[in-house]
């Protein structure tokens, strides 16, 4: 995972706010907001400080204090009002709303090619020279959509990992990290008892051999605190690393896992009908450190990838990927291969697998990425456990009956 909010240098440096104007965001915030009211509490959000806050909006009133208190609550659940960096990450809230709502300006293509490390693949590097004027997937119309339908969710959704959180004891334990001979490099999901689906560049870069191993656990660091269990690797036939089409594997296990349950598969319209992801996986963080299972939550640009902007933009395959992230919410190197959630009714349910960095991205993680869906290569996943002598069920109408089968796959 690579989070931002409250972590990127670049956005403000300590104090900012405190010297009452915030340039990056083009928002000027007076004196007021620091001043301390009639009964000696800070003023901070509300009354002259909001009024200040919302001057520099360009946009209608109810729309703006919509926004300003969609920043305040936003920062209010996740660090304390009388905190001092409260202000600080209270700027970088509304940095993301003004974001949400800005028109798209157009930025000069990168001349000065930089070769960094490409996202979810920790042994290929990319030259990124976008040729496009979009810089980011949160430049997209659709995204910055999303992106307003997201904050008014529930605070339970999203607040306590905005930026990306550690994954608690409980949560996610389909999550597995993917590697070998104690090495663990990808992630992957448990879909039935013996399967487990990843990447397919996982195998062609290394991470893991015909044979392999999944972690069970919270940190592959210390492989003692969970569970290993080999496979066997069945990479899909078709990829290639130079188009990256069908980037799926399929994990055999050599013994069933029963006191995990599996992920249930979503439909195609629940993954067409989702504005949002939630990831999971032991990659990098901005730290720097990898190995810890950790969740954020990604906007959607782009479900399917069927307009042909989105196609050259951010380099997605028709029908069969999403786009999602940006804005330093993403994925990154060691992610690869790991569940992308869409949540339905609480319930999160599998609909992709972390591929690649979205192919106007500037930078190793953070701008965005790509997603297989899940439902588009269902077919083949159930090919391949039919061929280890396992059988397949597609009817989750009883999810006792269908979790009793050592290799079935199951679909909601």
């Amino acid at each position: 995972m690579t989070p931002q909010i409250g972590t990127n240098e670049a956005i403000h440096s300590p104090g900012a706010i405190g010297m009452g104007v915030l340039q990056d965001l083009g928002w000027t915030f007076t004196t007021a907001m620091m001043a301390d009211d009639s009964d000696g509490e800070k003023v901070g959000c509300c009354g002259t400080g909001k009024s200040a806050m919302m001057q520099d909006l360009k946009m209608p009133d109810a729309e703006q204090a919509r926004l300003v208190d969609a920043a305040v609550e936003l920062t209010k659940a996740s660090v304390d009002q009388d905190d001092p960096k409260f202000y600080e990450q209270l700027s970088q809230s509304l940095m993301q709303l003004k974001q949400a709502r800005s028109e798209s300006i157009p930025v000069e293509p990168v001349n000065d090619a930089q070769e960094s490390r490409r996202v979810f693949q920790p042994m290929r590097l990319r030259t990124t020279t976008p040729e496009t004027e979009r810089i980011s997937v949160a430049d997209d119309p659709v995204w910055r959509d999303n992106f307003i339908k997201w904050l008014s969710l529930p605070r339970r959704d999203r607040l306590r990992i905005w930026g990306g959180a550690p994954v608690l004891a409980g949560e996610f334990e389909h999550c597995v990290a993917v590697g070998g001979g104690g090495r663990f490099c990808c992630t992957g999901t448990l879909v039935a008892p013996r399967v487990v689906i990843t990447a397919a560049h996982c195998f062609h870069l290394g991470c893991i051999g015909s044979r392999g191993e999944v972690y069970f656990g919270l940190n592959s660091n210390n492989p003692g605190t969970g569970r290993v269990v080999a496979c066997k690797c069945v990479p899909h036939p078709d990829y290639k690393l130079s188009t990256d089409e069908h980037d799926i594997a399929v994990l055999i296990l050599d013994q069933p896992v029963t006191d995990v349950a599996p992920c249930p598969i979503a439909t195609p319209s629940q993954i067409d009908d989702a504005f949002f992801l939630r990831l999971a996986g032991f990659g990098l963080t901005e730290t720097g450190r990898s190995g810890r299972k950790m969740q954020v939550e990604v906007v959607v640009a782009s479900n399917n990838c069927s307009s042909s902007s989105h196609q050259s933009t951010f380099g997605c395959k028709r029908d069969r990927e999403i786009v999602a992230g940006g804005n330093g919410l993403d994925s990154c190197n060691g992610d690869s291969g790991g569940p992308a959630y869409v949540d339905v009714g609480g319930r999160f349910l599998l609909a992709g697998a972390t591929s690649r960095a979205a192919a106007n991205s500037q930078r190793g993680c953070g701008d965005g990425g790509i997603y297989v869906r899940i439902d588009k290569e269902l077919e083949w996943i159930e090919s391949v456990v039919a061929a280890e002598g396992l059988s397949i069920a597609c009817d989750s109408e009883d999810e006792s009956e269908e979790q009793s089968n050592s290799g079935s796959v199951k679909k909601e």
